[in-house]
Formats: structure tokens, C-alpha cells, sequence
């Protein structure tokens, strides 16, 4: 990450977006998008709330949400290709509202 200078690591846990990016406009304002990474290994997901990972543990009172424009600007897709190498896939939150489903599958992004 040191090579692009104005890039920082922060841990968002509480957040419904995993990375923050920000972008200089024209007249040197700063626009912020917020983006949602998931694992797309058929479809990608548009589903957030729930836990994830190895240590993942059952809770009956976790609510789950379909991204929106209120919780994140586009999710990214991120399918393996093969050795060290991944397809994105992004999908603007206004268009997964359009939608109305919890997944797209990567056929259909093609």
C-alpha cells in the first residue's frame, strides 16, 4: 500500500462498507464512496449483517440486510480465477435496489 500515497488501513467493524474511497473532483473537492467487498464464487452476494469467516458463531438475534443506498455506494465482487488472480465484479447499490434480490449471479454481470 505504501506506493499510493493516500491510502490508510482502518478496521470498520461496525460499519456496513469495508473500504472508504476517496476521489478529487474537478474543483478539488473530495467525493467519498463507499464500497462493500464480498466472495462471489457463483453469484455476488448483496446481503450484509450476518457473520462471516472461520470463526463465525450462530446468533438468532443477528439481523441480515440487503445493501442499500443508505448502508454503501457499490459492492465488489471478488471471484478467484485461478492461481493469484481474482475477477471484480461491481454493482452499484442503485442498481441492486432496482433489483430487488439478495444476489446476482456472475453469468448475468458477464
Amino acid at each position: 500500500m505504501k506506493r499510493y500515497q493516500n491510502v490508510s488501513l482502518v478496521d470498520l467493524p461496525l460499519s456496513p462498507y469495508d473500504i472508504i474511497i476517496v476521489r478529487k473532483t474537478a474543483d478539488d473537492s473530495e467525493d467519498i464512496i463507499r464500497a462493500q467487498v464480498k466472495t462471489a464464487k457463483q453469484s455476488v452476494p448483496f446481503t450484509g449483517g450476518g457473520r462471516g469467516g472461520v470463526d463465525r458463531e450462530y446468533k438468532s438475534d443477528v439481523k441480515t440486510y440487503t445493501q442499500s443506498t443508505a448502508t454503501s455506494d457499490v459492492v465488489i465482487g471478488v471471484h478467484p480465477a485461478g492461481d493469484n488472480a481474482f475477477e471484480l465484479y461491481f454493482v452499484p447499490t442503485i442498481l441492486i435496489e432496482e433489483l430487488n434480490q439478495q444476489s446476482i449471479s456472475i453469468n448475468a454481470l458477464c
